[in-house]
């Protein structure tokens, strides 16, 4: 053998040790799947808005174009996802789990992740007012419909059709039913691949808030997600089940949606009255719930203790204090970058919104997935 081939040997022979090596490979398959699955969407809106220079009978003002390619570009994923599923290595996972007990599973999910994610809101709502901050969402202009809006019925019917339809589908399929089982297969914990694709799925809704420099929306937005994260993980985990943590997240996004409505116009400010009533009996259920199977359920039964003596430092651990660093150190670079294109050109555009999008994707995925686990084998 001469030297040449030796070495090929040796690399050969360190690529296959890698690959049998779980926890080299625990975070770096599924970040190639995010990544993917935001390269599709990503195209499929800027796709939507090339054409739509060209077909009069598509919508190119603002935030209707954006509804509509939003929803576009999640139906699609879904599709991709959902072809791709078998081919995916993801851990196989029992889908049996009886009805009525997933649905109950379900309701208490959508009580506890009211209860938990208003209590947290009104802490930090509080904690801004003293600091002089106001806290304001980043979708407006973008996915969040005006009063002038409401008048084509079909504008409200897609509006809710991203929020309850194509986001808890796409986003289901994705963080739920593919990454979480592919952090499994690869060695890692069951409670740290909750809270890593959790991060991943946090993260992935803040942007446009940092972006317009609104960091107490950024904030309160990681907030929400990532609770609401939390719990729809661990509600797949229970149920094996996609069609359940789909479910809530539908509802979810169905009450907050149903608020703004409400506050666009006087005539249906009832609807804001209605989700407040709501939450008002879910808060004390919701923080019930959470204390009896977070706190004392786990010592009852032998599923939910198996989750919780699950690692809640090492891999998960690393991958968040990774994570929210190079999350802060792109979105600084992407401000500055914002204020320079202001400069030049007086405006932001679709087409920066989409770039912006992809390079947080595809950095934070790419590098935090595959960064911590390879330090993790040093």
């Amino acid at each position: 053998m001469t030297p040449h081939q030796a070495v090929l040997h040796q690399h050969r022979v360190q690529r296959m040790e890698q690959v049998q090596n779980p926890s080299y490979r625990e975070f770096g398959d599924p970040a190639l799947v995010i990544v993917a699955a935001s390269a599709v969407s990503t195209l499929v809106v800027l796709v939507y808005f090339i054409v739509a220079l060209f077909v009069p009978f598509l919508s190119y003002q603002g935030v209707v174009a954006n509804l509509y390619s939003n929803f576009l570009a999640q139906i699609v994923t879904a599709l991709v996802l959902f072809a791709l599923l078998s081919r995916l290595q993801a851990k196989r996972v029992d889908d049996s789990e009886p009805l009525l007990k997933g649905l109950w599973q379900t309701v208490l999910t959508i009580a506890g992740i009211v209860g938990v994610m208003v209590i947290g809101n009104l802490i930090l709502n509080t904690l801004f007012q003293t600091l002089g901050l106001v806290p304001e969402t980043g979708y407006t202009d973008v996915l969040l419909i005006g009063e002038e809006h409401l008048a084509n019925p079909l504008n409200v019917v897609i509006f809710y059709a991203v929020a309850s339809v194509g986001a808890p589908i796409s986003e289901e399929l994705l963080y739920r039913r593919i990454v979480i089982p592919m952090c499994e297969s690869r060695g890692m914990g069951t409670l740290s691949a909750i809270l890593s694709s959790t991060l991943a799925f946090a993260l992935a809704h803040v942007p446009l808030d940092i972006l317009n420099g609104n960091f107490a929306g950024a904030v309160l937005h990681f907030w929400t997600t990532f609770i609401t994260g939390f719990a729809l993980g661990v509600l797949y985990v229970l149920t094996r089940n996609l069609i359940y943590p789909i479910l809530v997240h539908a509802a979810i996004n169905a009450f907050s949606f149903t608020a703004y409505i409400g506050s666009l116009t006087e005539s249906l400010a009832y609807l804001t009255v209605l989700v407040g009533l709501l939450y008002f009996i879910l808060i004390p259920v919701g923080l019930i719930v959470v204390i009896y199977y977070g706190f004392w359920k786990p010592q009852k039964s032998e599923k939910w203790r198996d989750l919780k003596n699950q690692p809640m430092v090492g891999e998960a651990g690393s991958a968040m204090v990774f994570f929210v660093g190079v999350f802060l150190i792109i979105f600084t670079l992407l401000e500055v970058a914002d204020i320079a294109l202001y400069a030049a050109v007086g405006s932001q555009n679709i087409f920066y919104y989409i770039l912006s999008l992809t390079v947080i994707n595809i950095l934070v995925a790419t590098l935090g997935f595959t960064f911590v686990s390879r330090r993790r084998t040093l």
